[in-house]
């Protein structure tokens, strides 16, 4: 990825272009884009020899963290921000894995839930404190005072960002 220097050096020559641009919010955003990249591939590092990605372990813990280790796909889609075609591959994958199962719904046999297996909680148990691990390392640099501020800043960041749409 392209250190963030260099970025910062590109907004630079825009605003020369550009004097009107907002250089603390754009330098923010790619801040933004540039973490979460890294935490991403940091994640994907750790699930590579489970041959999970980001997404697929995501699935995962959506399940593992429902009330009864059931979420329908629509639910998945919102919030891995993933389409219904390729949530629907990842899906597969899971089942076919033994990882997931697929069961009509009791309130309308129309629609589809989703529920975690006994194999598939076991995976997410054994990734958990790797990546665990991974986590404390990032963090690491900052006292819990200053893990506090910035998630509170973040959280208002987001409420900001849900405000705008």
């Amino acid at each position: 990825s392209q250190p963030l220097s260099e970025v910062e050096e590109g907004i630079c020559r825009l605003i020369k272009r550009l004097p009107e641009l907002p250089k603390q919010e754009v330098i923010l955003t790619r801040l933004y884009l540039h973490i979460a990249k890294a935490l991403r591939e940091v994640a994907n590092q750790v699930l590579r020899p489970f041959d999970l990605n980001y997404v697929s372990f995501s699935t995962l813990m959506m399940l593992f963290g429902s009330h009864d280790n059931a979420v329908n796909p629509s639910k998945l889609c919102d919030v891995t921000g993933e389409s219904r075609t390729n949530m629907t591959r990842i899906v597969d994958d899971l089942v076919a894995r033994g990882y997931i199962k697929r069961h009509p719904s009791t309130d309308d046999r129309r629609r589809v839930v989703l529920t975690l297996t006994a194999k598939g909680e076991g995976l997410v148990r054994k990734i958990l404190p790797p990546l665990w691990e991974e986590q404390i390392k990032i963090y690491q640099r900052f006292a819990a005072d200053e893990k506090k501020s910035l998630e509170d800043l973040l959280k208002k960041q987001l409420s900001a960002i849900e405000a705008a749409r």
